[in-house]
């Protein structure tokens, strides 16, 4: 897979975030990347929750996050756990 773009742009119609399936409406700063594949052009939609986590995941510490151990949704917001 060959990263094409990457950034937080503004985006101009309704969004859901790949990582928690939360709706954004347009206007919203949204992380997207395009991504070349097989031939074809992806494109990936976090919110900077969602993004904060996938960083994380990609460092090592993916195995707590899955255990839960990183933090967990509540009232519509991502809570990293050792910030509580």
């Amino acid at each position: 897979m060959e990263v094409l773009s990457s950034g937080v742009v503004r985006v101009r119609k309704n969004h859901v975030c790949y990582g928690c399936m939360h709706d954004f409406p347009k206007g919203s700063m949204l992380y997207q990347e395009h991504d070349s594949w097989n031939g074809q052009v992806l494109t990936t939609t976090l919110c900077q929750d969602c993004y904060d986590v996938s960083r994380e995941w990609s460092t090592g510490d993916w195995e707590a996050s899955v255990q839960g151990e990183m933090g967990y949704w509540k009232d519509d917001k991502w809570h990293r756990a050792w910030e509580e």
